[in-house]
């Protein structure tokens, strides 16, 4: 477990533009350098009330200061 977590330390310091889906592995965007994006797909049904504001803070907040951008997949068949 160990050498897994410094692995995705030392991929994730390199990334300029983070796309995932939205959950907890997005947590890995705080190993990400200075001003670089994340980039969060969430599905229909999903609630933007507290992520619109969570990543916001965090990254804010926290000294991190990486760009978060939500998008909202509108169709089941994307």
């Amino acid at each position: 477990i160990q050498k897994a977590y410094y692995t995705i330390c030392g991929v994730m310091c390199h990334v300029d533009v983070f796309v995932t889906f939205h959950g907890a592995g997005e947590m890995n965007a705080i190993f990400m350098p200075l001003h670089s994006s994340l980039v969060e797909v969430r599905g229909i049904n999903a609630s933007c009330a507290l992520a619109d504001h969570w990543h916001p803070q965090i990254s804010r907040g926290s000294g991190f200061q990486y760009f978060w951008w939500g998008l909202f997949v509108q169709s089941g068949v994307v």
